[in-house]
């Protein structure tokens, strides 16, 4: 049976269960714009906006859509991506809802199992893969990733053409590296629209060449990729360790491309010297080019994520919620795009606007822990002041006596660690002082918690005072 009734129960079904297995952030970026084309014989027609998104759903959400479909529909149920044709791309706006039907007007076929089946069946250029939202102009850079970035930049406008071949990029997980790798790619082609690029996961190289193998094609397999490709940007390489036969595969088309100045860009989440059981020959390789780091981003880099995501979602952000965010949401960037998402549900799902109540909500249902009250440099000096047993005019005159000065440090180091405030604001609440005074006064402060154990529990409980 094959309805538009049922198609549309069916989804929405493994909607409600999806929406219970992924967070908030990853249900808008990764099924609200999937749409349901029909459900015939057991299985689930799917329409997704690119071939992209068919790699991600099957990277890093396959369980979880396949737990939907057999909990909604049925034990035996099957899913099935269809991705619209060249030159009919799909909207993939952030505001449709998920469970809207495909209403017409897009010729939409299976995905090919591999970019080099697609050329040869369709004669058609080959699908890059890329997320075009992904580039270096919305790259947040900082002190973790400057280099990255820099380097990642040289490669996209010279693919090839630089020393930097390969392109070794790692890092933990969220912190940016697919958004790099993506961004090289995007600018790569903009600068060379004829230049074949193809972007994957080393999970997806792994699968094709499986399928190549049961299909006996892998010479067309691996002479696409010699003979074809351009700029190979490969994510998740570690993937590749402890399979012997698709890296020497790998090995064979990384070594033809390089020698042939072709461009190589890898991300991964260990660096090279710690992916002990790939292949050492393909190690040797990567190091032959340059290996760059993206770090967790640092406080000023998570507020600027902030700040950028929450103007991608059309929110006015108010300067003391995007610290506040910032400063508690202490992970990656995918963590905190996950916040801002969260709170543009919840101002519309509340019919209000998004102040620092509403952010403490958000940042508690998220950390799973109560949220931080946003702390005032006066709060932490009334009760500086009030553990020490001095005046709080006192703090703010020019006097040297020794309590006097240790009372002072000491909230200008918890305002320093507790609140958003800057250098200059901290200063001015301590008696007009310059952020260089505020700067040595908690380089001090550190220094004595770390040999002075009074001092230490000092700080502690009076952090343990303002909870």
């Amino acid at each position: 049976m094959n309805t538009v009734a049922t198609a549309q129960e069916v989804w929405s079904r493994c909607i409600s269960v999806i929406e219970q297995l992924v967070t908030v952030s990853e249900y808008n970026e990764w099924f609200k714009p999937l749409r349901v084309q029909s459900y015939e014989n057991g299985i689930l027609n799917i329409v997704v906006p690119s071939n992209y998104f068919v790699e991600k759903l099957e990277k890093d959400y396959k369980v979880q859509m396949t737990k939907a479909v057999r909990q909604a529909v049925d034990v035996n149920a099957q899913l099935c991506y269809l991705v619209p044709m060249a030159g009919e791309e799909m909207s993939i706006q952030a505001n449709q809802r998920a469970t809207g039907l495909l209403s017409g007007g897009y010729n939409v076929q299976p995905t090919p199992s591999d970019p080099y089946v697609g050329v040869m069946q369709r004669g058609a250029r080959v699908d890059p893969q890329l997320n075009e939202t992904y580039t270096f102009e919305n790259y947040v850079v900082g002190e973790g990733n400057k280099l990255a970035k820099s380097v990642a930049e040289q490669v996209a406008i010279n693919p090839g053409g630089t020393i930097y071949n390969p392109l070794f990029v790692y890092g933990g997980p969220g912190v940016g590296k697919t958004h790099l790798l993506q961004a090289i790619g995007t600018k790569a082609k903009e600068k060379r629209p004829d230049l074949t690029v193809v972007y994957l996961s080393a999970d997806a190289f792994m699968r094709q060449y499986m399928e190549a193998t049961r299909s006996n094609s892998q010479t067309a397999f691996v002479l696409f990729y010699q003979r074809e490709v351009g700029l190979l940007i490969v994510d998740d390489i570690q993937e590749l360790q402890g399979r012997g036969g698709t890296a020497a595969i790998f090995f064979q088309i990384f070594n033809h491309l390089v020698q042939n100045k072709k461009q190589v860009v890898l991300a991964s989440d260990k660096k090279p010297g710690e992916l002990i059981t790939l292949d050492e020959r393909l190690l040797s390789r990567f190091r032959a080019g340059i290996e760059t780091q993206v770090k967790q981003p640092d406080d000023e880099t998570r507020l600027k994520i902030v700040k950028l995501k929450a103007a991608a979602e059309g929110l006015s952000l108010p300067e003391d919620v995007a610290k506040y965010v910032a400063a508690n949401i202490s992970g990656n960037g995918r963590e905190l795009q996950g916040a801002i998402i969260s709170l543009v549900a919840y101002a519309n799902l509340e019919h209000t606007d998004v102040n620092m109540e509403l952010a403490q909500k958000v940042v508690s249902n998220l950390t799973g822990t109560q949220a931080a009250r946003a702390l005032t440099p006066d709060q932490i000096i009334n009760a500086v002041c009030s553990y020490y047993g001095i005046q709080t005019d006192a703090i703010r005159q020019n006097t040297r006596k020794r309590e006097i000065v240790l009372a002072r440090q000491m909230s200008m180091y918890l305002c320093r660690k507790l609140t958003s405030e800057s250098l200059s604001s901290i200063g001015s609440a301590l008696g007009n002082k310059n952020h260089t005074t505020v700067v040595y006064a908690c380089k001090s402060l550190e220094a004595q918690i770390e040999t002075d154990e009074n001092i230490a529990t000092a700080a502690q409980k009076i952090e343990e005072m303002l909870k």
